[in-house]
């Protein structure tokens, strides 16, 4: 179930990006709408990450307390190996939003500077 989801999720990921990856290949130049634009969504995916990092912290929680309490249980087997990758991976997409949401803060910040060159 666990590969299903990820699988699913890359290709997902892989058709999105690489639509807006081919829209912005042949510019060599923007102009200030198609900045503006992009200033917004990139905001907008900013606060996505923010929203999802307070999700994957609760999870990260959860889980870990879930399976904890699980070793106690008399069905520790199942309890400890549904609940290890579910906080696996809300830590490992935890740590990539984080470094995403850097690397968009940055960028962000660069458009920012980019349009008040061009006034």
């Amino acid at each position: 179930m666990l590969s299903i989801y990820l699988v699913g999720k890359g290709a997902v990921m892989m058709y999105l990006y690489y639509s807006r990856y081919k829209y912005f290949k042949d510019y060599i130049s923007l102009n200030t709408n198609e900045i503006k634009e992009e200033r917004r969504y990139t905001r907008w995916r900013v606060l996505k990450k923010k929203k999802n990092r307070r999700i994957y912290i609760y999870a990260i929680a959860f889980g870990c307390f879930i399976a904890f309490g699980g070793l106690f249980h008399q069905e520790k087997g199942l309890i400890v190996a549904t609940c290890i990758p579910i906080v696996v991976m809300s830590a490992i997409e935890f740590t990539v939003g984080l470094l995403t949401e850097f690397r968009l803060t940055e960028y962000l910040k660069h458009l920012h500077k980019l349009t008040l060159l061009e006034i």
